[in-house]
């Protein structure tokens, strides 16, 4: 038995993410960290239940109804023109079948023992391992003059005709789906030298670039790492309010990290603002939605970035590659794992493909 690479669609999941709570890590980031403690604890039953094949017959089974995700869709389709409904029902108990056959014994000895066999090599003593880095790494490519980011897309309605009366899909525009309170790691390829990747307010304005959350945006080379802070609301403030300087002060304060001089706060409470509106106003100013990616010498390369919160259903089903980053011995060295193929369910993420051991790494920007 093996975790197989993504070859068949028996890993399409609906991206139904369960957290809701502003404070609580994102499901992801308790994903990598359930990962790495199955591992340093030896626990294989962990490792199984953060992975796809914790699945239930029913819960497969409707996952793969309400799938989001092109590539996978075609996969599972199989060539078929038929509706999705009768696609659906054809295939689907072939994929699931694949994965009820495989027993934990199975998944221990071809996905889970390899780790610790390296990390063996490595003399590596788990209990003294500390976490670092839990990251979704990103590649980044430049094909025919264009960047080119690891993503998932889902383009569903017919947005034009042609002269022939033929319905054209969606086209899509490079755009890349952030979520808020993870860290990405967009590892450059030497091919993008000479190429800065920039993520700015405005498509192509360099004067707009956007560098809250991100280290060495405008980078052509090594890694840039970006993390969307999650937006909130500040404590003790009812909904609804009207802005004074005090609840505006707190709204700076909490939200900001910082603290409005007199003549802001004054022009504050004069506005005839509510606090709803001045809470908005912060969230797409500090903590925007809608932002671009682009290169600021060139023309053309970039795209459209939509940030979400983890439980927004508005996106694809995206298959995230997970770095884990950690420490061990004297002096400290860096090693990693990544764990490959992720997927959102109701259950919270479940990885789809077989961890891979990358061994020890030198250094790298933003890993503490």
């Amino acid at each position: 038995m093996s975790i197989p690479k993504v070859r068949l669609p028996i890993f399409l999941v609906g991206l139904f993410c369960i957290q809701t709570a502003h404070a609580q890590p994102h499901p992801i980031n308790q994903l990598g960290r359930a990962v790495f403690d199955s591992f340093r604890d030896r626990d294989l039953s962990k490792f199984v239940e953060n992975s796809v094949f914790a699945l239930e017959e029913g819960e497969f089974r409707n996952l793969l109804r309400e799938i989001k995700n092109d590539a996978l869709i075609a996969r599972l389709r199989e060539g078929s023109k038929e509706d999705w409904s009768i696609a659906f029902a054809k295939n689907w108990r072939t994929h699931w079948r694949h994965i009820a056959k495989h027993s934990n014994s199975q998944i221990g000895t071809q996905a889970f023992a390899p780790i610790l066999s390296a990390a063996q090599a490595d003399d590596i003593q788990w209990q003294t391992t500390v976490l670092t880095g839990i990251e979704v790494l990103l590649p980044v490519k430049l094909e025919q003059g264009h960047f080119e980011v690891k993503r998932d897309t889902y383009t569903p309605k017919v947005t034009s005709t042609d002269t022939n009366g033929t319905s054209e899909a969606e086209w899509d525009s490079g755009t890349l789906y952030f979520d808020r309170g993870l860290t990405y790691r967009l590892r450059m390829d030497p091919e993008t030298h000479g190429y800065g990747f920039m993520i700015g307010k405005e498509s192509e304005d360099s004067q707009k670039r956007f560098d809250r959350g991100i280290q060495r945006n405008g980078s052509g080379v090594g890694d840039i790492l970006v993390e969307f802070e999650k937006r909130g609301w500040p404590s003790g403030i009812l909904k609804g309010s009207r802005l004074n300087k005090e609840n505006a002060t707190k709204v700076y304060e909490e939200l900001i990290g910082k603290k409005p001089n007199s003549a802001i706060l004054q022009k504050l409470a004069n506005s005839g603002y509510t606090v709803d509106e001045f809470v908005s106003e912060i969230h797409e100013k500090y903590f925007p939605s809608n932002l671009f990616y682009f290169c600021p010498d060139r023309k053309g390369v970039g795209g459209s970035i939509r940030v979400k919160d983890a439980d927004d259903l508005d996106k694809p089903n995206q298959r995230i590659d997970l770095l884990l980053t950690f420490d061990f011995g004297q002096p400290k060295r860096s090693y990693q794992i990544l764990v490959r193929e992720i997927l959102s369910t109701p259950r919270g993420p479940l990885f789809c493909e077989k961890p891979k051991w990358l061994g020890e790494v030198e250094a790298q920007v933003g890993t503490d």
